[in-house]
């Protein structure tokens, strides 16, 4: 689970596997944890199974997650514990 806070930040909690909360770790989360890296605020966010991505506020989308299909987006096919800027063509 995902959450845009008011003052734009992203803060994560669950299940851990695969980096999917975005703070580095692949640990369960009780409570929300911030997202690491983000260079923006934050306007929406989509968190799949097993991945999630963001879009901030210059319009930039990132990704972090299980990745071994290339769902993040950014042209490779691993997990990533932080986020990742997708590779526009």
């Amino acid at each position: 689970t995902c959450a845009t806070m008011a003052q734009g930040s992203l803060r994560c909690w669950g299940k851990g596997q695969n980096g999917r909360l975005g703070d580095g770790a692949k640990v369960d989360r009780q409570t929300p944890v911030d997202v690491f890296g983000l260079t923006s605020e934050t306007v929406r966010a989509a968190a799949g199974g097993f991945h999630t991505c963001t879009q901030l506020a210059n319009g930039e989308i990132w990704c972090w997650g299980y990745d071994s299909y290339g769902q993040l987006g950014n042209g490779l096919t691993r997990d990533e514990v932080f986020p990742v800027l997708i590779a526009w063509p």
